[in-house]
């Protein structure tokens, strides 16, 4: 519980092509309402699960050369 009463909730879920992850977590955010930042490692798959990259959620810059 966190001060302000409320709970949270840190989901991973993997699993291989066609397992259901997605709609699992389409379902989750059903449930759970609009309070949620849901993520994914790659563009594409945040697409699908209409979440965004970690690095779009947390800031982190995509421009850097390696």
């Amino acid at each position: 519980m966190n001060k302000d009463n409320t709970v949270q909730l840190l989901l991973e879920i993997s699993g291989k092509a066609g397992a259901g992850k997605s709609m699992i977590i389409k379902n989750t955010i059903k449930l759970m309402g609009d309070n949620v930042i849901v993520t994914a490692h790659t563009g594409k798959a945040a697409v699908s699960i209409r979440g965004m990259t970690l690095c779009a959620a947390f800031g982190i810059p995509n421009d850097f050369d390696i």
